[in-house]
């Protein structure tokens, strides 16, 4: 479902070494970012995802664009 993504985030990962572990952060189908911990969802926009090193993803969910999302929900493969 994600595939398209967790390459996205293969590539970047690649592109930039020093990076390890830790999450690549997408919105809207662009790399913004990335984070050691998956935590403070409100530093994000609502549908963010969160993609790690095992390709789990991860998406924002709640809140709205000015005060940034409310948690976190695993997705499924």
């Amino acid at each position: 479902m994600y595939s398209a993504e967790i390459t996205q985030a293969s590539k970047w990962r690649s592109i930039n070494p020093g990076y390890s572990g830790g999450w690549v952060l997408l919105c809207d189908g662009v790399v913004t970012g990335w984070k050691r911990e998956l935590k403070n969802p409100e530093t994000e926009m609502p549908g963010s995802l969160a993609i790690n090193e095992k390709g789990e993803v991860f998406i924002a969910t709640g809140g709205d664009e000015s005060q940034g999302a409310t948690g976190w929900i695993k997705q499924q493969e």
